[in-house]
């Protein structure tokens, strides 16, 4: 459906749907449940004046049951990472071992839930605005092409507020089932 030549209802879907991969590329931090280098691998580090991955600065591994070991090709950036890591709040313990970092995950306790939760739901609420703001966008955008047409402004607005509603119910949907797998491991 071509709403107008420089709207349609896919553009509208694919900025939507940008906002629930990047929430879903947010949230996949959460799962420190059971260790995955995702966590800390995605960091982004400033290196020298220019934003860098983790993962291209360093060999990051599982070592033990509950440790990570990354290892920096260079390490004059220690204390750099070591900042870093710390900025994801996720009150994990650091330590250092020669020129490699160690990271230990303590096992998840009903305050350490909790606060995962907050800061999962926070995220979410980070992303409603986002979809709301496509929608805010969108709007604008049609009423700069079409400023006397109320009927089409409405119908536009009614698909606009139909988008909306759905992907917000998508966050919803995903907000519950991480909610429930960190509070039933």
């Amino acid at each position: 459906m071509n709403i107008l030549n420089n709207i349609s209802k896919i553009d509208i879907e694919k900025k939507m749907n940008l906002c629930l991969i990047n929430l879903k590329k947010k949230i996949s931090k959460f799962n420190i449940n059971f260790l995955d280098t995702n966590i800390i691998s995605n960091l982004v580090i400033d290196y020298y004046g220019k934003k860098t991955f983790l993962y291209k600065l360093s060999n990051i591994f599982i070592e033990k049951k509950n440790c990570f070991r990354i290892c920096l090709f260079d390490k004059n950036i220690k204390n750099i990472v070591k900042k870093s890591i710390l900025s994801l709040k996720l009150n994990l313990n650091i330590n250092e071992d020669k020129n490699d970092i160690l990271i230990y995950i303590s096992p998840m306790t009903g305050e350490k839930r909790l606060y995962l939760i907050k800061l999962l739901k926070k995220e979410f609420e980070l992303s409603k605005v986002s979809i709301r703001n496509v929608r805010k966008y969108f709007k604008i955008k049609f009423k700069s092409f079409i400023k006397n047409n109320k009927d089409k402004i409405n119908e536009f607005n009614l698909l606009l507020q139909k988008l909306t509603d759905l992907y917000i119910e998508k966050l919803n949907i995903l907000f519950k089932n991480k909610k429930k797998s960190i509070l039933n491991i």
